[in-house]
């Protein structure tokens, strides 16, 4: 799974965002919104979710909102 990337957009609490945990690297788990596709409001919501779980560290949460998805960029480039 070293080259497989996991987007945790949408409700993966209280199950899934768990067992992902445990099958992968943090570094391949990235935050998508799914805009425009899932309305603002609950973005805002899921993402609150996620930031307020207790199972995301403070670097963890970096890593998967912003470092991993633009390491993954950066690759392509």
């Amino acid at each position: 799974m070293a080259t497989q990337y996991f987007d945790v957009a949408g409700r993966v609490l209280p199950h899934q965002l768990p067992v992902l945990q445990q099958v992968t690297d943090p570094t391949h788990i990235l935050y998508a919104t799914d805009s425009p596709y899932t309305p603002a409001p609950q973005v805002v919501q899921l993402t609150k979710e996620l930031e307020t779980s207790g199972l995301l560290s403070e670097a963890t949460k970096k890593m998967i909102f912003y470092s991993n998805g633009k390491q993954l960029l950066d690759e392509v480039k």
